[in-house]
């Protein structure tokens, strides 16, 4: 019976606000403070970032294919030695994702096909200049291939 229920009695109201809510008025404005900073520079990083890309001039890959048919009979010494001389391609300069098929349906004479790709104009430019795409055209192709056709493609997704 005379017990006071004024548990806060002889408690500063700023200590019993700390206790009520963990933290006080003045960590609040400054948690929100450095919130809304926050999400000031991310959003200026982020337009920052945007404005980079978009003024940035983007050249188109090239994807360079061709298919073909041999000279030499399917399955032939000469057959594989001519595709396992064609991976030199594989390690020019700006050659990308080389890949060396080989036909399965009967919808055109061609028996095989090499695909690559190259980051931009000026990249397969230097693949078609270089030495050993050269040396392989004359020493190797023009001798060995029946027919082909070449296609090279502009990737636009």
């Amino acid at each position: 019976m005379g017990r006071n229920r004024n548990f806060t009695k002889g408690i500063e109201p700023k200590m019993f606000h700390k206790i009520s809510f963990g933290i006080t008025f003045v960590e609040t404005a400054i948690l929100t403070i450095m919130r809304i900073t926050s999400y000031f520079i991310v959003l200026f990083l982020s337009m920052t970032i945007f404005h980079s890309a978009m003024s940035q001039p983007t050249t188109p890959r090239i994807r360079h294919t061709v298919v073909f048919k041999l000279k030499h009979p399917s399955g032939s010494a000469e057959e594989k030695n001519f595709l396992a001389a064609a991976m030199v391609l594989a390690s020019i300069p700006g050659v990308e994702n080389f890949e060396s098929m080989k036909q399965i349906s009967k919808k055109n004479h061609f028996t095989f096909g090499f695909s690559m790709e190259f980051a931009n104009q000026q990249m397969y430019d230097q693949y078609n200049n270089h030495p050993d795409h050269v040396a392989f055209v004359q020493q190797r192709w023009l001798k060995e291939v029946e027919d082909f056709l070449e296609i090279d493609y502009e990737i636009t997704k």
